[in-house]
């Protein structure tokens, strides 16, 4: 009790305009166990998602590499079809050779795009939030074990200041356990301190990583289909103009 009270000393001797804050912080200060329980399952949660969303990222860079693959070995073919005589020499194959040609270049356009509107995008968010997050529960576990150490020689040290020792020593050994109980005070509330500022840190991350991903995940199924639309739109015209010369060369 005697550490609550000191920790309470010290918070509530913060200036009254601070009202709101002290109300807000007060689940960081003296966080009971449901609000520490409520925090654990959140960071459970988004470690998960996080892991799934890094997977997904490595999947989607595969992805992208292969598709250059694809399109490089498309190039190849349409080059080695354009050698052929009995195609280059008839004009009926040229609707045919442009076709072929667009859609190669839509499918690359794609890739690329995908690259820039879905992979990039994700990839920061698992690089660079997602870590983020990670380094703030690291230091949030750091200070919270240095609090707790903080906390057993406060009361190591309390006890020992109301122990009774023999009469000669009485008055010495009180000073001197004064003395240390009152160094011991201050690493208490100096780790207190530390320890809360941590936790709110990493609880705020954990506020902006949810708000982010309502428009993170969101975003990467639309561009990832809007890509279709956007690049091969453009060959439907094409394809039924090749059917058309097909049909004809038959």
């Amino acid at each position: 009790y005697h550490v609550f009270y000191i920790i309470l000393q010290n918070f509530f001797s913060m200036s009254d305009q601070n009202i709101d804050l002290k109300s807000h912080l007060m689940d960081y200060v003296m966080p009971n166990p449901v609000f520490i329980l409520d925090q654990e399952k959140r960071s459970k949660y988004l470690h998960q998602v996080g892991d799934h969303l890094e997977s997904v990222s490595k999947l989607f860079n595969h992805f992208g590499d292969m598709g250059e693959k694809i399109c490089s070995t498309l190039t190849n073919i349409f080059m080695e079809l354009n050698e052929v005589e009995v195609i280059s020499s008839d004009s009926k194959y040229n609707t045919l050779l442009e076709s072929f040609k667009s859609t190669t270049i839509a499918l690359r356009s794609y890739f690329l795009g995908i690259n820039e509107k879905v992979v990039q995008p994700l990839h920061e968010f698992v690089k660079k939030d997602l870590k983020t997050l990670k380094e703030y529960r690291k230091q949030y576990e750091h200070c919270s074990a240095i609090y707790d150490t903080a906390v057993e020689r406060h009361v190591s040290g309390f006890q020992k200041h109301f122990s009774i020792g023999s009469s000669s020593n009485v008055l010495s050994s009180n000073l001197s356990s004064a003395q240390q109980t009152e160094e011991v005070d201050s690493t208490l509330i100096q780790s207190h301190q530390q320890a809360t500022e941590a936790f709110f840190n990493f609880s705020s991350q954990m506020s902006y990583i949810e708000e982010k991903l309502k428009y993170v995940l969101p975003n990467l199924f639309i561009s990832y289909l809007s890509l279709f639309e956007k690049n091969f739109s453009t060959c439907l015209q094409d394809v039924a103009d090749f059917k058309e010369q097909f049909n004809e060369i038959k």
